[in-house]
C-alpha cells in the first residue's frame, strides 16, 4: 500500500507515515474498545459498581486513552441530573457548601446513603411543642421541605379482624367520616373491645429531600391553614377495608395562631397569654380560678369536682376561637365523649338513641338547672353531606351591608314569628335550591356547672315530650355572623307551624321519625350489625312488626298492579 502511495501521488515524509501507523494500531483500536472492564483492571476497589445503567465513562468523558492523566475533570451531576440539581440549588444544603458525594455514594448509589440523621443526630428541637409524638410520627421533609402530597392514613386493629358494616362508619352513606360519625366509631369501639383495640395514625408527606428549606414550616401549616395534612382517610377496621376520606381535624388537632389570638373568647376579652402562662408548667384549675371563682366554687361541690374527674382544661379549651355557646350538639357532645365513650351504651335504654344524640348535648339531661333552648339554624344537603349554612355562604347571597336581623323582625318587634321565618327561608331557598332546610337542636344557652343528674332523674321523656316543656318560651334562630353567631328570639311554636313545617329536619312531639339512612342500615347490614341498629334506634319488637307489616303490605300492593297489567285485557 504504502508502495503505491508513493509511486502515485509521490512520497511524502516519513513523519507523516509513523503518525498514521500509530493512529491506525494504537489509537483507534484502544479509543473504540474502552469499556468499564479496562477500568476496572487498575480501579479494583469499584468492581460491582451501580449507577444506574451507566459505564464509568459516562461520567469520565474526558479519559481518551489508557491509562489517563493522573487528575481528571470532576463528573458535573447535572448533567444527567439537570432537574434535581435546580431544586437543589434553592435549598439550604447547596448554600452552605454540601457536594452529592457528602450524602450519596457515587459508585454505589443504592448503598452507604446517608440521612437526616447522619449529620443532625443531637438536634434539640427546644421550640417543638411535644416533639416526641411530632419526631416519632413525621419525616424530617414534612417540615423541614416544601410538600408536594400529604395524607393522614388511619386504620383500626381489633381482635380477630372481625368484620364492621360499612353503614356502622359511614352512617349518612356519603363516604366522608365526620365528627359525628368518628365519636360513634370511637364509642362502638370502647364498648366492644376495650382496651384491645388501637388505633394507627401514620402522617405520610411527599417531598423532595434536595429541597431542604433554611427554616421549618410554621405551626399554622398543618394545625390552621392545612397547607399539610389537610386531608385523612380511614382505610380500614379490622378486616374491613372502607378507604373512606375523613375530617383530618379529627386526627390532627386545630391550634389558634398567636396572630389570630385576638378571635379567641379570651383575647376578644383582653387576656394576655401572660396572664396565665405565668410559669412553663401546664395551666391548673389554680390559673382559671382567678377569674372564674364563682363557676369554679359551684363545679367543685359537683360530682366531677368532688371526685377530681375533670379539671377545667379537660373539658375547655382556653385557646378555642369558638366559644361554647358557637358550638353545636355533636361538638359539645364530643368534649364529653372524651372520658364518657360508652355513652351510646349506657344510654341504650332511650329509644333512638343515636338521634337523641344527634340533637341533643348531654347537658340536656344531665344539668337540669341549666338553660336549654330550641335552636334553628339554615342547613343544606350536599354530595359532601349536611352542613350548616356558613357566614361566608350568607354573605354571598344576601345584599351588601345587609341587616339580617331586621330583614328577619319585619315588623320591627325583635322577635321573629313562623311567618317572618318561613318568608326569609323561602327567599334563601330560591337562591339555594331545595337543598335547604331547617335544622333544629335543644342546647344549653346558659350553663349551669352541676352536672350530677344520674340514674331516673334525667330519665323524665315529659320533660321534652310535652307541650309544657321550657324550651317553648326559649327559642332562636341562630344566624352566623363574622364575629360569632347571633341568636334572634323565635316566637310561636315553629315546629308545627306552617308553612314551614314541611322543610324542618325535626320532630319533636309524638312518634319518632326513621329517616332514609336508618332503613339503609337496617335493610343492608349483616346480622349483627342489624342488631346494633336495632338497638340504637330503640325499636321493640312490635316497631319491627309493623316495618314487615308495611312492606309486605307494598309488596302485595305492587303484585297486584302487576297482575291487573298482565292479564288486562
Amino acid at each position: 500500500m504504502i508502495f503505491w502511495y508513493n509511486h502515485a501521488f509521490g512520497a511524502p515524509s516519513m513523519n507523516w507515515v509513523y503518525i498514521l501507523l500509530y493512529l491506525l494500531i494504537f489509537v483507534s483500536p484502544a479509543a473504540g474498545a474502552l469499556k468499564s472492564e479496562d477500568c476496572l483492571d487498575c480501579h479494583e476497589n469499584y468492581k460491582g459498581y451501580v449507577h444506574g445503567s451507566l459505564s464509568c465513562g459516562d461520567c469520565h468523558n474526558d479519559v481518551t486513552e489508557l491509562p489517563h492523566k493522573d487528575k481528571l475533570k470532576k463528573p458535573a451531576c447535572e448533567t444527567c441530573h439537570a432537574e434535581t440539581q435546580s431544586v437543589y440549588s434553592k435549598s439550604i444544603h447547596e448554600k452552605k457548601g454540601l457536594e452529592c458525594r457528602e450524602c450519596h455514594s457515587v459508585h454505589y448509589i443504592k448503598k452507604e446513603n446517608r440521612y437526616c440523621a447522619s449529620c443532625h443526630a443531637d438536634i434539640a428541637h427546644k421550640n417543638l411543642p411535644v416533639k416526641g409524638i411530632h419526631l416519632t410520627r413525621l419525616q424530617c421533609v414534612a417540615c423541614h421541605a416544601p410538600v408536594t402530597s400529604s395524607q393522614i392514613e388511619v386504620n383500626v386493629t381489633i381482635p380477630g379482624n372481625k368484620a364492621v358494616g360499612r353503614l356502622d362508619i359511614d352512617r349518612d352513606g356519603n363516604r366522608m367520616v365526620d365528627a359525628k360519625e368518628w365519636s360513634f366509631v370511637q364509642a362502638f369501639l370502647e364498648q366492644n373491645y376495650k382496651g384491645a383495640y388501637k388505633i394507627n395514625k401514620k402522617f405520610i408527606a411527599k417531598s423532595d429531600v434536595h429541597a431542604i428549606t433554611d427554616k421549618p414550616a410554621p405551626c399554622d401549616d398543618c394545625h390552621i391553614d392545612r397547607k399539610r395534612f389537610g386531608t385523612a382517610r380511614l382505610t380500614s377496621i379490622g378486616g374491613t377495608v372502607y378507604d373512606l376520606r375523613a375530617d383530618p381535624k379529627l386526627f390532627l388537632e386545630e391550634i389558634p395562631p398567636i396572630a389570630r389570638y385576638k378571635e379567641t373568647v379570651h383575647g376578644k376579652r383582653g387576656v394576655i397569654c401572660a396572664d396565665c402562662h405565668v410559669s412553663n408548667e401546664k395551666i391548673t384549675d389554680a390559673v382559671c380560678i382567678n377569674c372564674h371563682r364563682d363557676l369554679f366554687n359551684l363545679y367543685k361541690y359537683s360530682e366531677h369536682g368532688k371526685k377530681d374527674a375533670a379539671r377545667c382544661t379537660d373539658c375547655h379549651n382556653p385557646h378555642r376561637i369558638k366559644s361554647y355557646k358557637d358550638l353545636d350538639a355533636q361538638e359539645r357532645v364530643a368534649i364529653c365523649a372524651r372520658c364518657h365513650k360508652k355513652y351510646m351504651s349506657s344510654h341504650a335504654w332511650l329509644p333512638n338513641t343515636a338521634l337523641h344524640f344527634h340533637y341533643l348535648e348531654c347537658g340536656t339531661c344531665h344539668s337540669p338547672e341549666s338553660q336549654k333552648s330550641m335552636l334553628f339554624t339554615f342547613a343544606r344537603r350536599t354530595s359532601q353531606g349536611e352542613s350548616g349554612l356558613t357566614y361566608e355562604e350568607m354573605k354571598r347571597i344576601l345584599p351588601p351591608d345587609s341587616d339580617v336581623a331586621r330583614m328577619l323582625d319585619r315588623n320591627g318587634d325583635r322577635v321573629v314569628s313562623s311567618v317572618e321565618l318561613s318568608a326569609f327561608f323561602l327567599k334563601l331557598r330560591e337562591k339555594l335550591g331545595k337543598q335547604l332546610y331547617i335544622d333544629g337542636s335543644i342546647l344549653v344557652t346558659k350553663v349551669y356547672h352541676n352536672f350530677t343528674a344520674t340514674g331516673h332523674r334525667e330519665k323524665e321523656c315529659t320533660a321534652c315530650h310535652s307541650k309544657d316543656a321550657p324550651f317553648y318560651t326559649s327559642m332562636f334562630l341562630v344566624i352566623p355572623e363574622e364575629a360569632g353567631n347571633l341568636y334572634i328570639p323565635v316566637k310561636d311554636t315553629a315546629l308545627s307551624s306552617l308553612p314551614i313545617a314541611f322543610a324542618m329536619d325535626m320532630t319533636l312531639l309524638g312518634e319518632e321519625k326513621l329517616r332514609a339512612q336508618d332503613m339503609r342500615k337496617l335493610l343492608r347490614t349483616g346480622t349483627e350489625g342489624r342488631r346494633l341498629a336495632i338497638a340504637e334506634l330503640g325499636l321493640k319488637w312490635i316497631d319491627l312488626v309493623g316495618l314487615a307489616l308495611a312492606i309486605l303490605v307494598f309488596c302485595l300492593v305492587l303484585l297486584h298492579v302487576v297482575l291487573r297489567v298482565l292479564t288486562r285485557r
